[in-house]
């Protein structure tokens, strides 16, 4: 009984681990299911969608080749503030308004 009590519970320093994650992972997930809509709302070609998704794979994929030694650089706290806040940045300037597209100038 003593187990599953503390299984329904995970340990205090886990808690803030997991309500910062959380957000972060559905950020991750919402991007990279609504920029093909948002791409072609925007006019942008999926060969430039294509290739964003690749960068930022490619991206994600190569921070965690430094992000052990940047963890112990500047420590988790902060590096993990600064991480969150980077990305709600970025996520908040990808909802303005762009003007995408080639500017046609009329032919007489």
């Amino acid at each position: 009984m003593l187990v599953v009590e503390a299984e329904r519970h995970p340990p205090a320093q886990l808690q803030p681990v997991l309500l910062t994650s959380c957000p972060i992972l559905a950020a991750v997930d919402i991007t990279l299911v609504y920029l093909p809509a948002l791409g072609a709302e925007r006019g942008i070609e999926a060969s430039a969608l294509g290739l964003l998704l690749t960068i930022r794979g490619v991206v994600s994929i190569m921070s965690r080749l430094f992000l052990g030694r940047l963890t112990a650089l500047i420590g988790r706290r902060k590096l993990l503030i600064t991480g969150t806040l980077v990305a709600a940045v970025a996520l908040a300037g990808a909802s303005l308004p762009v003007s995408v597209g080639s500017s046609r100038s009329s032919c007489p």
